[in-house]
């Protein structure tokens, strides 16, 4: 009886106790619903939630046809938790094959110094269907990061101007660094809640709207810009040349439709992207111009009035000294008229108007036309050349200016010079993007200066150095160059840079296409046997891609 009365109590300890504790409990979570319940819920979410990037898709960018010129695509990077990853080395093998690396690589990765419990197997992203695979392995303590990786379609064609991407998609040259904010969007954020292993368990909550980029439209031309480049190579290679630049802008508005550089390079491919090759030499490089300055000069006289076009000169005996530094023509010309000068490319001539102008004034005019400035294509890296010091500017030094020496400029600067012969005296800034609004056209210099240089350049390249350059039933004008590669121990007779400025006017507009040849060796070593051919070929090719026509006669130049 005694056993069973020892029974009973103890049931009921047992019983008085759970409902003790239940009670307890019962009022401990009525207290900390009333009073704890905020303190508690924000432990639980800081623990369980996560903030979230969301990355905008960065905007396409487009010729001006609207051909695609970048783009970005859906990529992955993979990574691993070396304290959970799956250790089976069969599945090891197959992933390195996907992720194109050879034996070992997965595991001199992981066994290496690195932060933490986390570890990216490799920098290059990888397309989904090789991630999808990658996944399948199954390998526990892999995981995947979804990003975007960017894609240019015209490869070389159109490197320069577009620039690239580094890995975080941030714009890093050309269009890409310039336009970087307009392309990018806005990253933006959510918190997601998580179970303990990671799985999604709530609705995500928006804390910063994501804006995606936006699409940018070009003022070039892709079929331009892959034959300008496919010609410049050519050349290059043809006469065994250091590098070389071409553009070509249309002159009523000042738009780029093509600029090309080589050597190039290809934004697709990393092992790519060396200084050399990444440069945009069409607006970082300045030369001294030599021949090609001439038409400036002889405007500078025209707009001064010191002469006229058919005002004559002697240039005999072809020889003139500049300093202790002898020019020549080459050969006697005599008594030659100013036009027949810039046809004939004279040194001597070119000189000698020089000495009719102030220093000041030449500086003045040649400023006005663009030199010592930037072209307003915004392009990063843009170089202004280099200018005369006004207050360093002697006779001599004038008389050397006046055929290209003493004053570096660019190849964009030269194109956008060469617009104002060609757009009635006035200048434009230079015009990359749809998007841009450049200032106004302003007048250099006159209608009727403008017209009698257009009339000069004609002829140089009708019977003069620039016979090259012709295009049968176009009336092209422009102006060859030459010039002595400059060392430590002064000018070479032997490496030369060499120069054409073309000016093509059709029935759409005037095209001016301005190439630089930086030390051909081989199949010439001028302006007239280099530059002037190519603007032939390439301007030829602008002609069938855009189906244009010359000129009648009584509009011609």
């Amino acid at each position: 009886m005694l056993k069973k009365v020892q029974i009973n109590f103890r049931v009921w300890s047992a019983f008085a106790l759970c409902i003790s504790i239940t009670v307890i409990l019962t009022f401990r979570m009525i207290y900390i619903n009333l009073n704890e319940s905020d303190f508690l819920l924000g432990k639980g979410i800081d623990q369980y939630g996560k903030f979230k990037e969301l990355l905008p898709k960065r905007g396409k960018i487009y010729d001006r046809n609207g051909e695609l010129l970048a783009i970005s695509a859906e990529a992955y990077s993979i990574f691993v938790r070396p304290s959970k990853f799956g250790r089976n080395p069969a599945k090891w093998r197959q992933l390195e094959k996907y992720l194109g690396q050879r034996p070992g690589y997965i595991k001199k990765r992981i066994s290496g110094p690195h932060d933490g419990d986390f570890i990216y197997l490799q920098p290059r992203l990888l397309a989904p269907n090789v991630v999808r695979n990658i996944m399948d392995l199954g390998l526990e303590g892999l995981g995947k990061e979804k990003t975007f990786q960017r894609f240019y379609p015209q490869r070389d064609s159109a490197s320069h101007i577009i620039g690239f991407t580094n890995d975080d998609h941030t714009g890093q040259e050309g269009i890409e660094l310039i336009f970087d904010s307009h392309l990018s969007g806005r990253t933006g954020k959510k918190k997601v809640f998580l179970d303990a292993k990671g799985r999604q368990i709530a609705s995500p909550e928006l804390i910063v709207p994501m804006v995606e980029g936006k699409d940018l439209y070009l003022t070039i031309d892709y079929r331009a810009q892959f034959y300008s480049n496919k010609i410049l190579k050519e050349s290059i290679n043809y006469h065994n040349a250091d590098s070389g630049s071409i553009i070509i802008i249309d002159s009523g508005t000042g738009e780029i439709i093509t600029m090309v550089n080589a050597p190039s390079f290809n934004p697709n491919s990393r092992p790519s992207l060396v200084a050399q090759k990444v440069r945009n030499r069409a607006i970082t490089d300045p030369h001294e111009p030599g021949s090609t300055l001439k038409p400036f000069v002889i405007a500078a006289a025209l707009e001064n009035s010191v002469l006229q076009p058919f005002t004559k000169i002697n240039t005999s005996p072809g020889l003139l000294k500049v300093g202790s530094w002898q020019i020549g023509d080459g050969r006697d010309h005599g008594i030659i008229t100013v036009e027949q000068i810039l046809e004939k490319s004279s040194n001597v001539g070119a000189a000698k108007i020089s000495d009719k102008l102030t220093e000041n004034g030449l500086l003045k005019i040649l400023q006005e036309f663009g030199f010592g400035e930037c072209t307003g294509a915004m392009l990063p890296g843009e170089s202004t050349g280099k200018f005369p010091d006004s207050e360093r500017m002697s006779f001599l030094k004038k008389r050397s200016l006046s055929f290209g020496y003493g004053i570096s400029v660019t190849t964009s600067q030269l194109a956008r010079a060469y617009s104002v012969f060609a757009n009635n005296g006035s200048i434009l800034d230079l015009k990359i993007s749809k998007q841009s609004i450049n200032r106004s056209a302003i007048r250099v210099i006159s209608e009727k200066t403008s017209s009698q240089i257009l009339t000069m350049l004609r002829k140089a390249v009708k019977s003069g150095t620039g016979t090259r350059a012709n295009i049968a039933n176009f009336k092209v004008a422009g102006k060859t160059g030459t010039v002595r590669k400059a060392s430590k121990k002064g000018y070479s007779s032997e490496a030369h840079t060499v120069f054409f400025v073309g000016i093509l006017p059709t029935n759409l507009t005037n095209y001016v296409c301005a190439i630089v040849i930086d030390k051909p060796r081989e199949n010439g070593s001028t302006g007239g046997e280099v530059a002037a051919p190519i603007f032939s070929k390439l301007m030829k090719e602008i002609v069938r891609i855009f189906a244009l026509k010359a000129l009648p006669s009584s509009q011609g130049i």
